[in-house]
């Protein structure tokens, strides 16, 4: 699983820093990494981000039971849940591939010397 950490100290707003932790976290995980991290700082709070893909922390066989125990009536509420099962077995079998590809950045550009 590809990961992130991006720590910040900086002075905004606290508006303005959720508005960021979001971008970064959908723009990270819609990149292929798995979890991220984000610590920022403001005035009188402290603020943890955790960014990670669903069908990677949740287990199969707990979406497994949970689709077994609902029937039909969840099935038509969550129709996709079955597929995020397949897929997160699917990605379990192919994690030692995607442990050598551990890099902040998918465009690798080369620059000017």
């Amino acid at each position: 699983m590809r990961t992130f950490a991006f720590l910040q100290d900086s002075n905004r707003s606290a508006a303005y820093n959720l508005a960021i932790e979001e971008a970064i976290g959908l723009h990270f995980v819609s990149s292929g990494y798995g979890a991220g991290l984000r610590i920022w700082r403001n005035p009188f709070s402290i603020v943890l981000g955790l960014s990670e893909q669903a069908e990677d922390t949740i287990l199969p066989e707990v979406l497994r039971n949970f689709m077994e125990s609902g029937g039909k009536e969840r099935s038509a509420i969550l129709p996709e849940i079955p597929n995020l099962t397949l897929e997160s077995e699917k990605n379990q079998t192919n994690s030692t591939t995607l442990r050598n590809q551990n890099s902040i950045s998918k465009n690798r550009k080369k620059f000017p010397e």
